[in-house]
């Protein structure tokens, strides 16, 4: 099969999947970053390994040799093996086609040892994108058994002795400062200031502070100035996977307390989920590359006051929130929930609690109306993807997007938050 001609400038990214086989949130970025060179003019690869799916670590001097995908300019070409993909870069050096920049969105899945080939053929800069912090920890959501936040300081996990995951972790950071230390020009990207931080923490040493770019997923347009009618009850949503580690049994609590106690509020879900809740009217929501507006368009539609966004682990960026922001709906959130409860402080659109019990007791006491109407930010027209992503490999017409080293406020927070429910856990258990 012969392999889709390319142009004359490439970004080589590597992922752990094929994004167009999954609609998770890297492949997302994958997908928008994707276009975004396309329309400049720029190819973009995307290679990624295919492992059985009990292997989810990096792997190191592996001696099979892995296979991967193979997508050039969102589409599909074959699978090729990693010789036959250094062959190809090797030939694209000798036609005079240009690397630009290699992305590595993930390390999970990866031959360390494959991607300082690359490296090494590669005369350009090394972005690492920081979605989660599996470079860290084995749980990619610093999630205690998989759980809870654990309130993650950079120090020894030694104390973590009841967490399942202390053992790999030190393994983990290891190898992150392998392969990552590796790199001569090394840059650091995070869609958020929370997630920059949190991971600077443990590896701020491995790079300059001036190679660090905090780079939003999207930028916003506009303002938008339709709010949600507030008619007999207030609507309250619970937008996305419903999952353990967004809240879900959270929502349950909320949703059996509404029923049996006969509150004045009414409750749906927006996703993909066909669990059924008592008391919650389901609206399936998905969105998709052909519908990115989906979910927006629900809140609109159904009027929804209230977003419930109980994430339990902290998000390093959140495009959930930005959805219920645009629709001007007022964010429930958790203070476990990184970047969600980082941009309801900084735009004035929510409260974040501490607990589950807090948020219960306004809804209660119908304070969720007065909230509401503290609540005096308007959110944007419409978002798009983020073209500032363009400019740090050299495109043209952005301004150049800079990290400037928070006060911690936010990060501090979340750690102390925390480590307190982590203290009244253990009270309770004892």
């Amino acid at each position: 099969m012969r392999i889709h001609e390319i142009n004359n400038q490439y970004v080589l990214a590597v992922s752990y999947g094929n994004y167009l086989k999954a609609d998770g949130g890297v492949d997302k970025v994958i997908a928008e970053h994707c276009q975004l060179f396309n329309n400049a003019g720029v190819s973009y690869i995307q290679i990624a390994p295919l492992k059985p799916g009990g292997i989810s670590g990096m792997i190191f001097n592996c001696i099979k040799r892995n296979i991967y995908t193979l997508v050039i300019d969102g589409s599909f070409q074959k699978l090729v093996d990693e010789e036959e993909i250094i062959r190809m870069l090797m030939r694209y050096e000798r036609g005079e086609k240009q690397m630009i920049a290699f992305h590595i969105h993930h390390l999970k899945k990866n031959n360390i040892r494959f991607l300082n080939r690359i490296s090494s053929i590669a005369k350009c800069n090394t972005y690492f994108f920081v979605h989660d912090y599996n470079s860290i920890c084995e749980h990619p959501n610093l999630l205690e058994n998989g759980s809870r936040f654990c309130g993650y300081t950079a120090k020894p996990c030694d104390d973590c002795i009841d967490c399942q995951y202390v053992h790999g972790i030190k393994s983990i950071q290891q190898k992150t400062r392998k392969i990552l230390g590796s790199f001569k020009n090394l840059y650091i990207v995070a869609p958020s200031k929370i997630a920059m931080n949190l991971w600077l923490m443990t590896f701020g040493d491995l790079v300059q502070e001036n190679h660090c770019f905090v780079v939003p997923h999207q930028k916003a347009f506009g303002v938008n100035t339709l709010v949600p009618d507030l008619n007999d009850k207030i609507k309250i949503a619970f937008l996305g996977k419903f999952g353990d580690k967004k809240g879900k049994n959270e929502w349950i609590k909320v949703a059996n307390v509404v029923k049996s106690e006969k509150l004045e509020y009414e409750l749906f879900y927006f996703g993909t989920s066909d669990i059924k809740i008592d008391g919650v009217t389901n609206v399936y929501v998905q969105v998709k590359p052909d519908n990115p507006k989906a979910m927006y368009e629900a809140l609109v539609d159904n009027g929804i006051n209230c977003a419930f966004l109980w994430s339990l682990c902290p998000e390093t960026y959140s495009y959930t929130y930005h959805e219920a922001y645009s629709a001007n709906c007022l964010v429930i959130t958790d203070s476990d929930s990184g970047n969600i409860a980082s941009l309801v402080n900084e735009n004035n659109n929510g409260k974040v609690y501490s607990t589950i019990e807090q948020f219960i007791s306004d809804l209660r006491d119908d304070t969720i109306l007065d909230i509401m109407n503290k609540s005096t930010s308007k959110g944007p027209l419409k978002y798009e993807a983020n073209t500032d992503i363009l400019n740090l490999v050299g495109g043209k017409g952005c301004i150049e997007p800079t990290y400037v080293k928070q006060s911690n406020v936010d990060l501090q927070m979340l750690i102390n938050n925390a480590n307190y429910k982590a203290l009244q856990s253990h009270k309770l258990i004892r």
